[in-house]
């Protein structure tokens, strides 16, 4: 007897043997077992799923003589022709090289006729939407209207490419794709019945592999039978099917999700030499970001939605806590847009080294529900910390007990000067100084003009002019400002005041150096202040920039020339 390979032998005879369609199953058995079985079928669905090998153990069981409620006895006359292709009542027609018009009018012809041995005639259309647009008019009032002994059974991987009047006049059944586990059992099962060794993690690569397909599994199966007859380890069954090694997926996420750039550039070089496709490893990457993504939202669900072995997802729940479910997201949807530039990349390698060296320089990810606990959480603290400076300012003397003191009572019995009011201060006593005329121009609201003007260094003043040299800040003068200043200097002073303004090159670097220094000294005291340590501490930021408050800044400059 000639080989059958396994997709063949194991081929289901009988609906209790069709694994992975319980649905279509159940529908179909009491159909049968009530007598209500329809005139038209469409069975819709992916590869390898079962539609043919259903539409056959439909029409044995319907032309069985000595069937068991629903399944076909698989031994009498009808029932063994079936299996064999040899039956004049059953015909399966390949519709993507018999779709045109003609066959369809042969079709139409031989309906009319009686079955020769069964109870009906079974016409079983394969890939139906393949079929022409006027075959499937043609096809539409016999299948419509067909003669009582007529059963047809349309499978398909396209419905939609089918027309709305041909879907109408079918009973239609969605064929799933067959979980992981159910595959990989299955599997398991065949490799016992045929007295042979393969590890059931080789098992559960092959299932993955077939995305969902008992067919392909099956000869994907086949293929491997064939390898480990003359001895292989599971790696060789790997390289073998050239399925990408998980081990050094989960290294390469290990290495993005740990910001090691370099170990990342190892893993691209080892992708390269074993000779995987660098678009078929983004993907095994993408998928395995999206079942860490899935676990981080919910573990009890997502290991749900997850069609793995429970040994990969506990190694998945060991590194869930890794990183956060913001990142893993913007991980998956970076791979996904590589994915579509490595179809058209020239240099697959280097494309696929620079993506992941991208993806290693993404920064932690936070969530805004954790930004604004983290602000909350600020929030008290700094609330805390300004409770406890109030509280500390709270133990010093108070005014009535240094009052009480000898020495202060002493003090406080002479007479005391009387102090001008600030309005006074600010309209009248402003001394007719440089420095009092900077005060008056921070009055009228000219702050970035007295700033430039007090960075330099006085040459010259006297009743008629004022020399003074710039350090920085000269080019920024024009024409005009020059004459707001003299205005302004004739307002302060009460007579015409010329300002002359120039630059000094020599001394540049110096004050670069010093304005440095003033910097660095700035941002030493901003990082050691208390609410500033515990914004870094908390929100984890960086500081970019310090300046100096200008509010504060002009109340020194009036406190040192003894206006306050």
């Amino acid at each position: 007897m000639a080989y059958l390979v396994i997709a063949r032998k194991w081929r289901p005879q009988t609906f209790d043997e069709v694994v992975g369609q319980p649905h279509v199953v159940k529908i179909l058995r009491n159909a049968i077992e009530a007598n209500r079985i329809a005139h038209a079928y469409l069975f819709s669905g992916a590869r390898g799923v079962g539609k043919t090998s259903v539409a056959r153990i439909l029409a044995k069981t319907v032309n069985c003589k000595e069937r068991t409620k629903s399944n076909p006895c698989n031994k009498c006359t009808s029932c063994t022709s079936i299996t064999n292709g040899s039956s004049v009542d059953v015909l399966e027609i390949d519709a993507a090289s018999n779709r045109g018009i003609d066959e369809i009018r042969e079709l139409r012809e031989s309906v009319r006729y009686l079955p020769a041995v069964s109870n009906y005639k079974v016409y079983i259309i394969d890939e139906v939407h393949m079929l022409t647009g006027p075959a499937f008019n043609a096809l539409l009032k016999t299948l419509e209207e067909p003669p009582g002994h007529v059963i047809f059974v349309l499978a398909t991987t396209s419905p939609h490419k089918i027309p709305i009047t041909i879907l109408s006049r079918c009973q239609r059944f969605d064929f799933r794709r067959i979980p992981l586990a159910e595959i990989t059992a299955h599997l398991k099962k065949i490799v016992e019945a045929e007295n042979l060794s393969i590890s059931e993690g080789v098992l559960s690569v092959i299932a993955r592999e077939a995305d969902g397909s008992m067919r392909d599994a099956q000869s994907l199966l086949e293929q491997v039978l064939t390898f480990i007859a003359g001895g292989g380890s599971d790696k060789d069954v790997l390289e073998l099917l050239g399925i990408v090694d998980q081990g050094l997926v989960q290294e390469a996420a290990d290495a993005v999700i740990d910001q090691d750039v370099l170990r990342t550039i190892r893993i691209v070089d080892a992708v390269y030499n074993r000779g995987y496709n660098a678009e078929r490893f983004c993907q095994e990457l993408a998928i395995y970001f999206r079942n860490l993504l899935l676990l981080k939202i919910s573990k009890d669900d997502g290991k749900q939605l997850i069609d793995l072995p429970e040994s990969v997802l506990g190694d998945l729940g060991k590194r869930v806590d890794k990183i956060t479910a913001e990142n893993l997201h913007f991980y998956c949807h970076f791979l996904m847009k590589g994915i579509n530039d490595l179809k058209y990349s020239s240099l697959p390698k280097l494309s696929l080294e620079m993506l992941l060296v991208q993806l290693c320089k993404i920064p932690t990810l936070h969530s805004i529900p954790s930004i604004i606990s983290k602000i909350k959480e600020l929030e008290t603290r700094l609330i805390s910390h300004t409770k406890g400076v109030s509280s500390s300012r709270a133990e010093e003397p108070s005014m009535k007990a240094l009052q009480d003191s000898p020495v202060i009572s002493e003090q406080l019995q002479e007479p005391l000067q009387e102090v001008p009011a600030v309005s006074d201060i600010q309209d009248k006593e402003l001394p007719k100084t440089w420095e009092g005329f900077l005060s008056f121009l921070r009055r009228k609201k000219k702050r970035f003009l007295a700033d430039i003007l007090y960075s330099g260094r006085l040459l010259l003043f006297s009743d008629s002019e004022i020399r003074l040299e710039l350090n920085s800040g000269l080019n920024l003068i024009d024409d005009n400002t020059k004459k707001t200043i003299n205005s302004l200097a004739k307002e302060f002073f009460g007579k015409d005041v010329q300002i002359v303004l120039s630059g000094n090159k020599s001394e540049n670097g110096a004050n670069l150096v010093a304005a440095k220094r003033e910097k660095k000294k700035l941002y030493n005291e901003a990082k050691s202040s208390g609410p500033v340590s515990l914004v870094l501490d908390i929100l984890g930021g960086t500081i970019i920039d310090v300046k100096k408050d200008e509010q504060e800044e002009e109340g020194l400059s009036l406190e040192e020339n003894g206006l306050e």
